[in-house]
């Protein structure tokens, strides 16, 4: 299975209160949080890695290249079941 990303960033972002951004930011919600339990990080053979999810008959990936940089962004409506979601599908 692709290793996720932790439990360290849900303590940050919980800790998140009120105007947290100086602009009227509102707390993240719990269910926010919980949301992104099924997000994956999935290393790529080019030195990137792959953000993806798959869940509520949606797909989302983001690309990261090897440089850093943005390389890509997918996101779709999933008529596919996929029992290893974040596993390689290719």
């Amino acid at each position: 299975m692709a290793p996720t990303l932790g439990d360290d960033w849900k303590a940050l972002v919980s800790s998140l209160g009120d105007n947290w951004d100086g602009y009227g930011g509102k707390p993240i919600t719990a269910e926010a949080i919980a949301s992104l339990q099924g997000l994956y990080v999935v290393p790529c053979p080019t030195g990137g890695l792959v953000l993806e999810t798959h869940q509520d008959g949606f797909d989302l990936e983001i690309e990261i290249a090897a440089d850093g940089k943005l390389n890509g962004v997918s996101f779709q409506r999933n008529t596919t079941t996929y029992p290893n979601a974040g596993r390689d599908i290719g």
